[in-house]
């Protein structure tokens, strides 16, 4: 190499041993060194290449792996890793003439049919060839960050790779001609992604077989509530349904500023290629596909794809905004997500599950829906149309169910009332209240003072969307011989401040790695009716509106995948 010091890495085994006589009790140290050869030296350092190359016999097989085709989906995870770190540290020019075919010889071109979708041939010498060329690598790169698993039981999920769409972004970076071939593809994808995603709630009817999964319990009567579409999606984005048993928004960032939402919530679109993660896919099985055994798999597949396709849908809208390229390409060694998130002031660099990442805006109408913004006191614009502590409520003509609470010494406040509508019992007190359902909320309202009965004072509200209701039946209160029911209410809600009355429950909350992270508040109350009768009414006619509140958000929620839709070219996704 004519003395020249080339950059090398540990590689090979190195035993250290005070005493060689005594190796087998000996500490081994273990070491590897990677030596580039002289033209892998010249291609990373950005030196003098040759004219012109040669096509890579292996092309084909190369980019099969990458993009999971012929056979080669096993394969796809490791092929990932090694095309992110070519992308990530070689000169975009290095690339374009290597990756791209800007300099591979005319007369050693060959047309074969690629694997993905469509026929992609290479012709002769031409610019469209050449064109053609660098689109078969962007679009394998692109087909790897979204891929379409089919599980036990002809179930299929998305699953999102974070390292794939590092990769893109670097490969966005080589020139204009490629960034437009992967704001395309990447699109297309996207639409894709939409497609399967909206019609996850008829395919959960096709693969839940027990039909009396597919219901609620309705334990005012015994029956079942049936669940259409809508609640299905609903049920998709917000029960607790993807891994580690987390709610779909618990997959996202967002600074909380008090009681209020401090800016856009943000969701992990990239991340470094890191030698850790790869070394554990090495040693691990690439057969084993992970499964969930319970009548709740369809929903939870469905789940972990719906956080699938937010990711992607941020990702691809992140891809239209431009980087500060002129900057990015000064950049030397790897080039992480840290650089791209100085250079693009829209996203972020963050921390997720330990992992540093690259955050993008939560997707429009996602980053309302996701929060009940329309209908939650937590939001920037806080809606006129929620009910206010103090404000008075006609009860003639409403669902109003008289109940009784305990007041809790930071809930005294709420009431104006004092001791009128309230009693006191060996130290517990007890306020009488109307539980009045309007609308999208459940409020709960104190009598009015010298009124005739025909009003009530709002002391809290809580959308119904966000609201789960159940009888106890608990042998301790079936066994009392007071006649007096309740009805034990949770409210779920990323908000960490819970409606006025309800009490956080503290029993399953998980320590945050990032404060930021987001995480459903569950917090409790008890409603006591005056006996069996009225509080399955209350329950019925409750959770009948609950349902109406959550299939109206499930609703939205699909008229926002429908959007996306209508392809225009055949979906790659099956199932």
């Amino acid at each position: 190499q004519n003395g020249r010091s080339l950059d090398c890495y540990v590689f090979g085994r190195n035993i250290e041993a005070s005493d060689a006589s005594q190796i087998a009790g000996t500490k081994l140290l273990s070491e590897c060194t990677y030596v580039l050869s002289p033209a892998l030296a010249q291609l990373y350092e950005g030196d003098m290449l040759p004219q012109s190359f040669r096509q890579n016999s292996y092309r084909r097989s190369i980019l099969a792996c990458l993009s999971g085709t012929d056979g080669m989906a096993v394969l796809q995870p490791l092929a990932i890793y090694a095309v992110d770190a070519i992308l990530a540290t070689i000169k975009p020019e290095i690339l374009k003439n290597i990756m791209f075919g800007a300099n591979i010889s005319p007369e050693l071109e060959i047309n074969y049919s690629h694997s993905d979708s469509d026929s992609i041939s290479v012709s002769n010498s031409s610019r469209n060839g050449k064109d053609n060329y660098m689109v078969e690598v962007i679009a394998s790169v692109c087909r790897s960050i979204m891929t379409d698993i089919e599980v036990s039981d002809g179930l299929r999920h998305l699953k999102y790779n974070l390292v794939a769409s590092h990769a893109i972004c670097c490969a966005t970076m080589i020139d204009k001609p490629a960034k437009a071939a992967a704001l395309k593809l990447m699109e297309h994808r996207r639409r894709e992604s939409a497609s399967f995603m909206s019609q996850a709630p008829s395919r959960l009817t096709k693969k839940l077989v027990n039909d009396q999964s597919e219901k609620l319990d309705d334990q005012s009567t015994g029956s079942k509530i049936s669940i259409d579409e809508d609640l299905k999606m609903d049920r998709i984005f917000f029960d607790p349904f993807c891994d580690g048993d987390k709610f779909a928004v618990e997959n996202i960032v967002r600074k909380q500023d008090g009681n209020f939402w401090d800016g856009p919530a943000y969701i992990s679109v990239a991340k470094d290629g890191d030698m850790n993660d790869f070394c554990k896919l090495i040693c691990s099985d690439p057969s084993a596909v992970g499964t969930f055994q319970s009548e709740e798999a369809p929903y939870r597949y469905a789940a972990n794809s719906a956080v699938a396709h937010l990711q992607l849908d941020a990702f691809t809208r992140l891809l239209r905004d431009n980087f500060d390229t002129a900057a990015l390409k000064k950049q030397r060694g790897y080039l992480g997500v840290s650089a791209f998130a100085v250079f693009n002031k829209k996203c972020i660099e963050g921390k997720k599950n330990t992992d540093r990442v690259l955050l993008s805006p939560l997707p429009s109408p996602f980053n309302s829906l996701l929060f009940d913004e329309e209908v939650s006191s937590s939001a920037s614009v806080v809606s006129s149309d929620i009910p206010q502590t103090g404000a008075i409520v006609a009860l003639v003509g409403r669902a109003a169910f008289p109940c009784v609470c305990e007041v809790s010494k930071e809930s005294d406040s709420l009431f104006s009332d004092g001791e009128a509508s309230a009693v006191v019992s060996d130290g517990i007190k007890w306020q009488s209240l109307w539980m009045v359902l309007m609308g999208k909320y459940m409020i709960l309202a104190e009598p009015v003072k010298k009124d005739s009965g025909g009003n009530g004072r709002v002391i809290t509200s809580s959308p119904l969307c966000c609201i789960a209701a159940e009888k106890d039946e608990s042998a301790e209160i079936l066994q009392s011989p007071s006649p007096a029911r309740r009805l034990l209410l949770t409210h779920f809600s990323p908000d960490t401040k819970p409606p006025g009355l309800f009490i956080i429950d503290t029993s399953d909350k998980d320590e945050l790695v990032n404060n930021d992270d987001v995480q459903i508040t569950r917090s409790v109350m008890d409603l006591w009716f005056e006996d069996s009768n009225a509080a399955a009414k209350a329950l019925k006619a409750l959770n009948s509106r609950i349902v109406k509140a959550r299939s109206r958000r499930g609703h939205k929620i699909r008229e926002a995948l429908a959007q996306h839709d209508k392809l225009r070219f055949q979906t790659l996704f099956n199932g």
